[in-house]
């Protein structure tokens, strides 16, 4: 890389971040994309990987840059904080099956057929989720939150990380097939701003544990993914998407938008 190009590297580390995640992302999935429309001629499970861990791979390009070859060892560091109270494991493992409990029982037009349900499925769910579901975490919480944290409030860089947290998802929205496909976009789109706005919650709250994002992420997907047996997943997003935002709306007003932590300090990272 040119000295005139690593220097605006450094000036601008979370713009920089936020074009390579998409490039790559977006190099993996565009071709998915284009194959269920008719306009690639294969389609591969590689494409998902490289989709998946774009925010991994963008953040530890960027990290590189600023801080050297020490630089990303610190971007992962923030995995093994898991000393924090237990309260915070709670949240992170029910706060998400709640919010989808209430979403699917609370307006009366959206059935949970329990039979359909298979328990034995949670754990693998849940842990498939967590080791898909970290390379984003690196990216978004890790890596851009705290930066920008550093120049906005805590409110204010949820909604900038969610609004491009959710368009990063759009390639996933049009491809055929892909149950994500089947989302009504503007309840998705509310309520993946208005999550972000829980993630930062935890993340500030937690001291900066990725540990505790991740197990919050997973337990969202792994709840859908298990509930999607036994009730109409796209039919529940839109009260999904509302619950969650009357919980954002609840924890700004709990916490304040300047910190989202009762401790008043934002967390940090690499």
């Amino acid at each position: 890389m040119t000295s005139r190009a690593s220097k605006w590297v450094k000036e601008h580390p979370v713009l920089a971040f936020y074009i390579l995640a998409f490039a790559i992302s977006w190099a993996g999935y565009l071709p998915g994309l284009a194959y269920t429309h008719g306009l690639f001629p294969f389609q591969s499970a590689l494409f998902f990987v490289l989709g998946g861990v774009g925010p991994t791979l963008a953040a530890v390009a960027v990290v590189y840059m600023l801080h050297g070859k020490d630089g990303p060892k610190e971007l992962f560091r923030p995995l093994t904080r898991w000393r924090v109270g237990v309260l915070w494991y709670i949240v992170a493992l029910l706060a998400y099956p709640a919010i989808w409990l209430v979403a699917v029982y609370l307006p009366g037009d959206v059935s949970l057929d329990v039979e359909n349900l298979n328990p034995a499925m949670i754990i693998p769910l849940f842990i498939s989720s967590v080791l898909m579901n970290v390379w984003e975490e690196i990216g978004w919480r890790d890596f851009a939150l705290p930066r920008l944290q550093a120049r906005y409030s805590a409110l204010a860089s949820s909604l900038i990380v969610g609004v491009l947290w959710g368009l990063w998802h759009l390639p996933l929205l049009l491809m055929k097939g892909y149950p994500m496909a089947s989302y009504p976009p503007v309840p998705f789109f509310v309520g993946i701003i208005a999550a972000s706005v829980l993630y930062t919650w935890i993340f500030n709250g937690t001291g900066g544990s990725l540990l505790l994002v991740t197990l919050f992420h997973a337990a969202g997907n792994a709840t859908a993914g298990f509930l999607g047996e036994g009730v109409d997943i796209p039919g529940a997003i839109p009260y999904t998407a509302l619950v969650t935002f009357v919980a954002a709306v609840i924890v700004v007003a709990l916490f304040g938008w300047e910190n989202l932590s009762r401790s008043g300090r934002t967390a940090s990272s690499a």
